[in-house]
């Protein structure tokens, strides 16, 4: 009874580890995007944290239901030696799933710091041009104002 819930525990994590995957791909091609629909990726995060969330809770589900059977899986390992290989292929799926993931996470993190990074020298770019264009009017109006000086004289 116990391995067949920590078993439906990893085939719903699984689900939402693929769906975070998907969301993460998502993600992947939102960020090579020449211009970032900030929208749609915000909705990729809201979406992630949801499944997250989730599997949060299955982990910890799956974790209380283990502590409670340790000692008897121990005990009666021939006996569950079947159900213990299906609970290993699907620890091992999942697994393989969250480092995929963390792979492309990584990845994302990546070119997320190099966008913003971008956009910081824009936006130096921006004050550095205003600066600029702020001297040459104060300047000009220097020169206007020097030159008016001189008419008078």
């Amino acid at each position: 009874m116990y391995l067949r819930m920590m078993s439906d525990i990893l085939k719903k994590k699984e689900t939402h580890l693929e769906e975070l995957l998907k969301l993460t791909k998502e993600q992947e091609f939102l960020l090579k995007e020449e211009e970032l629909d900030d929208e749609a990726f915000n909705r990729t995060i809201e979406n992630k944290d949801v499944h997250i969330k989730k599997i949060q809770e299955f982990d910890s589900g799956f974790q209380a239901i283990y502590n409670r059977i340790e000692e008897e899986l121990k005990q009666h390992r021939a006996e569950m030696k079947e159900d213990i290989q299906k609970l290993q292929q699907l620890i091992t799926r999942v697994t393989e799933l969250g480092v995929s993931l963390q792979a492309l996470e990584q990845k994302n993190k990546a070119s997320m710091e190099a966008r913003l990074q971008e956009r910081k020298r824009g936006i130096k770019q921006f004050k550095v041009s205003r600066q600029t264009a702020n001297h040459y009017y104060k300047s000009m109006v220097d020169v206007q104002q020097g030159t008016f000086m001189d008419e008078k004289k």
